[in-house]
């Protein structure tokens, strides 16, 4: 997989000149990736935002442009702001999880795509 990396890199990098910076940058950060063994917590911690990330992806917009506004920019600090949308999106990805959990949404979701 990171042979396949490197040669599309490669092969943007001497076809695209704007493209030269954003290749180098994402195969060091591949090989950083793949050389580093992180700490468990940190493990843990992306694997959950992993999960989630989906639903934080699809509604953190409307969270911070709409209905939570002026919680998520309360303090005037980017980092805190960061923070408090991430909590907030995790928070909402928990509910839906768990009321797709209770819905039964996956069986649903197999029975009407006929796989079931």
């Amino acid at each position: 997989m990171l042979i396949l990396l490197i040669i599309g890199c490669v092969y943007r990098f001497y076809t695209i000149s704007a493209i030269k910076w954003d290749s180098a940058i994402v195969i060091i950060l591949v090989v950083l990736y793949s050389s580093i063994s992180l700490p468990r917590i940190i493990s843990s911690l992306f694997a959950f935002l992993g999960k989630h990330s989906y639903n934080i992806f699809m509604f953190h917009s409307f969270i911070f442009f709409y209905y939570f506004h002026d919680l998520i920019y309360w303090s005037r600090n980017p980092g805190i702001i960061y923070l408090t949308l991430l909590l907030v999106c995790v928070v909402l990805s928990w509910n839906i999880e768990f009321l797709k959990e209770k819905l039964r949404f996956d069986k649903v979701v197999k029975q009407m795509a006929g796989i079931e």
